[in-house]
């Protein structure tokens, strides 16, 4: 599974999709369809590990026209909030949990969840509170 932080502003909402494979291309189709249902405009940066899977990171941030930031290797501090999201995952898909056995609907329940989720720094608004909070400022300004 790849989650992925995508952040907007002060918005951080979570993508997870089962990923079969680590290859490159693969990983770009993924994040891309991810991404879809996102206007352009919202998306500014995306952080990535450093995984041969992001290879292809340069495609996908020139369709996006946004900044892509890399973790630094075992450094966790660089990823605090894929960090966070991870231990949330691990409460649904404990280690050793076999994904190909896990419905693509399961995942999506998983998803939601985590982000209808209070959090503190967004005053204790879920990520989606926090995106309808933003984009309604937006409109009126």
């Amino acid at each position: 599974m790849l989650p992925q932080k995508i952040k907007c502003h002060r918005e951080e909402r979570t993508r997870l999709k089962k990923d079969t494979s680590r290859r490159a291309d693969h990983s770009e189709a993924a994040i891309e369809q991810m991404l879809a249902r996102i206007p352009k405009a919202f998306i500014k940066t995306l952080t990535l590990d450093n995984d041969k899977a992001f290879a292809n990171h340069q495609a996908i941030t020139g369709k996006l026209d946004a900044d892509v930031y890399f973790t630094r290797p075992y450094i966790s501090q660089d990823k605090g909030t894929v960090e966070n999201r991870i231990g949330v995952i691990l409460q649904f898909f404990p280690k050793g949990t076999d994904l190909r056995e896990v419905s693509e609907q399961r995942i999506k329940t998983v998803e939601r969840h985590i982000n209808n989720r209070p959090i503190r720094k967004f005053d204790y608004l879920s990520p989606i509170q926090q995106t309808l909070k933003h984009r309604a400022v937006a409109v009126m300004t």
